[in-house]
C-alpha cells in the first residue's frame, strides 16, 4: 500500500471518529445554551386539594385543562420563596450542586432569610415575579384550618424546557397539592340526668404517602374526670381496635386542662396511610367516658395535629341537669323528711317561679280585692236600711 493510500485511509477514520463524538453529545444540553444571569424569572404556584387519585407530576410547564378539571383550588395558603445561597446555576458545577442538595439542607441555608411571600387567590394561584436566577426553597408558612401543608420543595429558575430541550423556561409552573382533614366530636347525651357520659371523636386521615405526626387531643372542662383512666380509652381504625403498638393513649395537661391524648406510633401512622389509600372515608374513632362533677354545661374541645399543620379543632357539650330520680330507701332504714313543695328534693334547689305563675297570682289578687270592695259596699247599704 502506498503512503498516499495510508494517509487517505487515516483521514477517513479520523473524520468518522469526530462525527461519532458529535452525535453522542446530549442534544438538550447542547441546544439549551447558556443561562442568562441577568434574566428575571417567575414562579407560578397552583394550589389544589389532593385528589384521591394521584395525578401527573409537574415538569415546569402549565398543565392542560383536562388535567386540572375536577380539582378544588385552595385559597388563603401563604408561601415563602427564598433563594438558596451558594448555588450558581450558570455553571455546570452549580447545577450539579443543586441536583444533589436536599430540601432539609436548603432549609438550614435559608434560615432567617425573609424571602418573598404571597397568598394564593380564589383560583389557588400565586405568581411570584422578578426572581433572580437561582435555586429556590419554597415553603408554606400558613394554611386555612383543615388544610395540611405540603412539604417544602426546591425549584430551579430557570428550568430546561422538558419537551424540546431548546432553551430555558423562565416562567415555571408548580402544583404542590394539599390534603384536607377534619375532626368531629359527639357526646352520648346532649342533656343528661346521670353524671357519666361517653365522648366519641372521629378524625379524618389526609391523602399523603407518609405521616410524621398524627395526634388527637381532647381537652376536658374543669372537674371532669376520665372514667377508668387511660385504660378506658378505646381507639379504632376501620372497625378494628388498635393496641399500644400502633396508638398510645395518655392523660396529660394542655393549657391548664386535663387532656386525653392519643398519639400514633410509626407503625400506626403507616397503618393510617394504608387505610386512607384503601378507603378515602377511613377515620380514626376514639371513645372514652367521663364523670361530671355537678350540674351545668360541660364542653370538651378536640384538636387534630398532623405533621406541621395548625391544629384542626372541634367541640361538643353536654348539659347535666341533675334529674336523677331519688333512690328508693334502703330496707330497714328510717325514711328522711319529705322535700318541701316546689323543690327538686335537693337542699337549696328550690324551683324558680315562672312569669306565667306571677301573672296568675297578680290576677287572683286583683279578683280578691274586687270581691272585698263589693262586700264592703253591700255591708254599708244594709246598715243604712236599718
Amino acid at each position: 500500500m502506498s503512503c498516499l493510500r495510508i494517509v487517505r485511509a487515516a483521514g477517513v477514520l479520523l473524520f468518522g471518529l469526530v462525527l461519532a463524538l458529535v452525535v453522542v453529545v446530549p442534544p438538550r444540553a447542547a441546544a439549551a445554551g447558556a443561562i442568562d444571569p441577568a434574566a428575571r424569572a417567575t414562579l407560578v404556584i397552583h394550589k389544589y386539594e389532593q385528589p384521591d387519585a394521584l395525578g401527573e407530576s409537574s415538569d415546569g410547564l402549565p398543565l392542560d385543562q383536562p388535567s386540572v378539571d375536577g380539582l378544588t383550588p385552595v385559597a388563603g395558603v401563604r408561601f415563602r420563596v427564598s433563594r438558596v445561597p451558594g448555588v450558581d446555576l450558570t455553571t455546570g458545577e452549580g447545577q450539579r450542586a443543586a441536583a444533589e442538595l436536599t430540601a432539609a439542607e436548603a432549609s438550614a441555608r435559608v434560615a432567617g432569610a425573609s424571602g418573598r411571600t404571597g397568598v394564593t387567590g380564589a383560583d389557588g394561584r400565586l405568581d411570584v415575579a422578578s426572581l433572580e436566577v437561582g435555586l429556590y426553597y419554597v415553603e408554606e408558612i400558613s394554611a386555612p384550618v383543615g388544610v395540611v401543608p405540603a412539604a417544602p420543595f426546591l425549584v430551579a429558575l430557570p428550568l430546561s424546557d422538558p419537551h424540546t430541550g431548546a432553551g430555558w423556561l423562565y416562567t415555571v409552573h408548580v402544583y404542590p397539592k394539599n390534603p384536607r382533614a377534619g375532626v368531629g366530636l359527639n357526646v352520648s347525651e346532649a342533656i343528661t340526668c346521670v353524671d357519666e357520659v361517653s365522648w366519641t371523636s372521629r378524625t379524618a386521615i389526609p391523602r399523603q404517602q407518609t405521616l410524621d405526626q398524627y395526634l388527637v387531643r381532647h381537652l376536658l372542662p374543669p372537674g371532669v374526670r376520665v372514667a377508668g383512666g387511660e385504660a378506658g380509652v378505646r381507639i379504632a381504625l376501620g372497625g378494628a381496635e388498635l393496641g399500644p403498638a400502633d396508638a398510645l393513649a395518655g392523660l396529660t395537661t394542655v393549657a391548664g386542662r386535663e387532656t386525653v391524648e392519643v398519639s400514633f406510633t410509626t407503625s400506626g401512622r403507616a397503618a393510617l396511610v394504608a387505610a386512607r389509600a384503601a378507603d378515602p372515608g377511613a377515620q380514626v374513632i376514639i371513645t372514652f367516658g367521663t364523670l361530671l362533677p355537678g350540674w351545668g354545661i360541660h364542653a370538651v374541645d378536640v384538636e387534630l395535629l398532623i405533621d406541621d399543620a395548625a391544629p384542626i379543632p372541634g367541640s361538643a357539650a353536654t348539659s347535666f341537669v341533675g334529674c336523677t330520680p331519688t333512690p328508693s330507701p334502703t330496707p330497714g332504714a328510717t325514711p328522711g323528711p319529705a322535700p318541701d313543695p316546689g323543690t327538686s328534693g335537693r337542699p337549696g334547689d328550690r324551683l324558680a317561679v315562672t312569669g306565667s305563675q306571677v301573672s296568675g297570682l297578680a290576677l287572683l289578687g286583683l279578683a280578691l280585692i274586687g270581691c272585698g270592695i263589693v262586700l264592703v259596699r253591700r255591708s254599708r247599704r244594709e246598715r243604712g236600711q236599718e
